[in-house]
């Protein structure tokens, strides 16, 4: 029986060649990889968002994508991962996003810039805001001037309110104000410094930061429920390591667990 001088070894999935591994010539065993092939219908892009940005971000988030080598297109995917842990040398956390590409566009190592999109609050769940100039903070308290309206003249008074994460150039307002009350947005840093000279009220006048007030307003979870979903939460970041260290054996092992724990708790809690 004559020797094959080719023999035909197919891939176990249609893509395209990446990396040729192996040339003519060359030993190889079994399991010995001899190309890197990827399906470049659907890919993913690596972004790095910073940690101030993270509060804003969700799985299932659209994102549209600029890409430096098309400037003319635009491109949309969404967010399919959100990396759990932050550098902490460069406060940023990856974030992953799943791109549809039936026409081989976008090509692996092009750069990327990305905006990401919320969804659009109705008119009676759009949430109070303030211009972000017009915070003033020290230590945990986050004070705004706020007008007084039934002063005779024009008259501003230092008031502690609670803020969520900053969105742009403005904060949402969780606590500590109305709607319709009008705040100082620019000079709240010279009103107070004058208000100081003057022995007024002023920002420094209030109390420590161990003193209760809006800020300190939050959601207590019940102690039962604590203990219920300690162990949803556990596994849930243990399929979140193994996805960021890009080990998807260890992610189905411990999404296992996930669902295990998930089916324990108690929805009567």
């Amino acid at each position: 029986m004559r020797p094959t001088r080719n023999v035909a070894i197919r891939s176990p999935f249609a893509g395209t060649i990446l990396e040729r591994l192996a040339s003519e010539g060359a030993y190889v065993q079994t399991g010995t990889p001899l190309y890197r092939v990827a399906d470049l219908t659907r890919l993913w892009v690596q972004l790095d968002a910073y940690e101030s940005d993270l509060p804003h971000l969700e799985v299932g988030q659209v994102v549209e994508l600029d890409v430096e080598a098309l400037p003319s297109e635009t491109f949309e995917g969404r967010v399919a991962f959100i990396d759990p842990v932050v550098d902490s040398r460069r406060r940023t956390a990856r974030v992953r996003v799943e791109v549809s590409n039936p026409e081989r566009r976008l090509r692996p190592g092009m750069f990327v810039e990305a905006v990401l999109r919320g969804g659009e609050a109705t008119d009676a769940a759009q949430p109070l805001v303030i211009p972000a100039s017009a915070a003033l903070f020290t230590g945990r308290r986050s004070v705004v001037y706020v007008e007084v309206r039934a002063a005779p003249q024009p008259t501003y008074e230092a008031r502690v309110v609670r803020l969520a994460p900053q969105v742009g150039d403005i904060f949402p307002v969780v606590a500590g104000l109305s709607e319709g009350e009008r705040v100082v947005s620019h000079g709240a840093f010279a009103l107070d410094a004058d208000l100081q000279i003057r022995g007024g009220e002023s920002m420094m006048m209030g109390g420590d930061d161990t003193t209760p007030g809006p800020y300190d307003l939050a959601l207590e979870v019940p102690e039962t429920w604590d203990q219920a979903l300690r162990p949803v939460v556990e596994a849930y970041l243990r399929v979140q390591r193994r996805l960021a260290e890009d080990d998807l054996e260890g992610a189905r092992e411990h999404a296992g667990s996930l669902v295990t724990a998930a089916d324990a708790v108690d929805l009567a809690l």
